[in-house]
């Protein structure tokens, strides 16, 4: 099974984290997560588990270590490919040109919406801290702001697929 670093993103300088990009390290099981990650070096304290989906848990990885895993063997993914692994992890199996407005996932697609709105967080120079909240610590209002994000874009995407096809 394979391990996956998706495209780094720039984000801001911080106590915790002083560099200007970032990627995320994933993999299909935690268990394979973390014997990369020590063929890294990478300490287990850094890993981020925020989520009970194990398509959400991961370790950020700096420009050179992200480099390293690749020599090492991990996959590149795009952030289109990302996304792909966390809809198969919740069990969304539908191939993109059969879905329909009834396949959406509400659930999925608030969670999606989080995860690149704390990505532009931390791209921040000054992230306020509620930027920067997971999905599960969430309040529920909050939650569905970010559910009905995720519909309004998934339905703008369903109705114009004719016209965004080549």
């Amino acid at each position: 099974m394979p391990i996956y670093v998706d495209p780094l993103f720039n984000c801001a300088k911080s106590d915790k984290w002083p560099y200007s990009q970032a990627c995320h390290m994933t993999a299909d099981t935690t268990e394979e997560l973390h014997a990369f990650a020590e063929k890294l070096g990478l300490k287990r304290s850094w890993f981020q588990c925020h989520h009970k989906n194990v398509a959400m848990h991961h370790y950020d990885l700096t420009p050179n270590k992200r480099r390293q895993a690749v020599r090492l063997g991990a996959k590149e993914i795009t952030w289109e490919e990302r996304a792909d692994l966390v809809k198969k992890a919740y069990g969304y199996k539908a191939p993109r040109e059969q879905r329909t407005e009834g396949d959406l996932d509400r659930e999925i697609l608030g969670q999606l919406v989080r995860s690149v709105w704390i990505a532009w967080a931390k791209e921040q120079s000054d992230p306020k801290p509620s930027w920067l909240v997971e999905w599960d610590g969430l309040s529920e209002p909050d939650k569905e702001v970010d559910r009905r994000i995720g519909e309004a874009v998934a339905r703008f995407v369903l109705e114009r697929q004719e016209d965004l096809s080549c």
